[in-house]
């Protein structure tokens, strides 16, 4: 070989070499054989943890590393490349005793017995519907990949997510949409683009609690949702019902209720029978445990405004049909004080005044979704299903809630891309006082 071309080959070398660390150091890619593409810690019932893991189709479930001893995590899901699954989802169950965990060169965070700082995020993907898209490339339309590093930055010790990872289901309508090229469908791919790449920060700062959205449900994502985030085992059917379940948070309870298929508007009488009987489970796992939230995808209550109505002329019945109707039947016990939610993409906060004591309704679905408007105000009449309203505040801003203990209660501040803080609530039992921060 001449000279020349021994020069070439090398500078040929160098390249292939440096685009090799380039694509490994990209975020959601493996950077070594033992890496997986992204792993977490999610909780389930009572003190129950797993780790999660995905890797690429014919790789092996990684070591999980538990006070340095090493055990094999075991698939969960296999990959299922023609379904447009192209990665093994794997698991393993994590002891609440565990000092450390690592898998290879990648830490995972510790379930905390009694988390002081949680944080609160729901709707996060991007919208691209039919003609309705949201510029996903531009950071200030879909602002996900900002409040998942403001999150991160606040180091919270859980983070809580109510629902509807999924949003890409069309094609970006139009060039001038700030969405061409998009991965979207039911498929891994836009699970990644949508979620788990921009997430990243916060899968590895706290353990998850995840919550299923009507964007999971059978009709839409349930197949990324049940390999990846589900908190039961798979299986390759899906299930229009998950089974409640309360995990354990230094003396109160929260309380996951999977609302994802209850009608906003139609209280069908089979559907309110099943949320009937999921309300005897949920009122069974708060009792004993007073101060305890429930948290699901769609609000009980909450208030928009009528479509093409020129003010802030409030809907009659508010969301949600079948879940008022099935708190009619088997009312919510006592032991539970708030009702976290997301589903409408924006902060509300909405109390009642009147006997018996009706929980607060919080929404917090203003992850990065496309944000709707709601009434500044409401009228002093209002009837607020049977019952006054008092303390009504709806903020239309992109961002995330943390909770902290303060007095014996919970503050929450609200806050935005950057994590400033725009909104402060003191929580005391089924009240949620709120002022908007200039």
């Amino acid at each position: 070989m001449t000279d020349p071309w021994r020069g070439i080959c090398a500078v040929l070398i160098v390249a292939a070499l440096t685009c090799a660390i380039c694509v490994a150091s990209r975020p959601g890619t493996a950077r070594a054989a033992d890496q997986p593409l992204y792993a977490w810690v999610q909780l389930g019932p009572g003190d129950n943890a797993q780790a999660r893991a995905l890797v690429p189709a014919g790789a092996a479930c990684p070591d999980l590393a538990i006070d340095g001893q090493a055990q094999r995590m075991q698939v969960r899901a296999p990959a299922d490349p023609a379904g447009s699954f192209s990665v093994t989802s794997c698991q393993a169950a994590v002891p609440r005793a565990a000092g450390s965990l690592r898998i290879g060169a990648q830490p995972l965070p510790l379930p905390s017995a009694a988390p002081r700082r949680i944080a609160v995020i729901g709707d996060t993907g991007c919208r691209i519907k039919g003609r309705q898209a949201q510029a996903c490339d531009d950071p200030a339309d879909w602002p996900f990949p900002a409040v998942a590093e403001a999150v991160a930055a606040a180091r919270p010790d859980l983070i809580v997510h109510v629902g509807d990872y999924h949003y890409r289901e069309s094609p970006c309508p139009d060039a001038e949409d700030g969405c061409v090229g998009s991965r979207w469908g039911y498929n891994w791919g836009t699970w990644d683009v949508d979620f788990f790449a921009p997430a990243g920060p916060m899968l590895a700062t706290a353990p998850f609690l995840f919550v299923r959205g009507n964007h999971e449900t059978c009709r839409r994502a349930w197949r990324g949702w049940f390999r990846f985030l589900a908190e039961g085992p798979w299986t390759p059917e899906c299930h229009d019902h998950g089974a409640p379940f309360a995990v354990s948070v230094d003396g109160h309870r929260l309380v996951v209720l999977d609302s994802a298929e209850a009608d906003d508007r139609r209280p069908d009488p089979g559907q309110v029978e099943i949320y009937a009987a999921q309300f005897r489970a949920v009122n069974d796992l708060a009792a004993g445990a007073p101060g305890s939230w429930l948290i699901t995808h769609k609000p009980f209550w909450s208030i928009g405004r009528v479509k093409d109505a020129g003010g802030p002329r409030p809907h009659s019945d508010g969301f949600n049909a079948v879940l008022q109707a099935a708190d009619r039947d088997v009312p919510l016990a006592p032991q539970i004080v708030s009702i976290l939610s997301g589903h409408f993409h924006l902060f509300q906060a909405l109390s009642f005044a009147g006997t018996p004591a009706r929980p607060n309704q919080l929404v917090l679905g203003n992850g990065g979704t496309l944000l709707v408007r709601g009434p500044a105000t409401l009228p002093p009449d209002f009837d607020a299903w049977g019952m006054a309203a008092r303390n009504f505040i709806t903020l239309e801003r992109f961002g995330f809630a943390l909770f902290e203990p303060v007095d014996g209660a919970w503050r929450m501040t609200l806050n935005d891309t950057a994590g400033k803080v725009f909104g402060t609530c003191d929580l005391v039992p089924f009240d949620a006082r709120c002022t908007e921060t200039p």
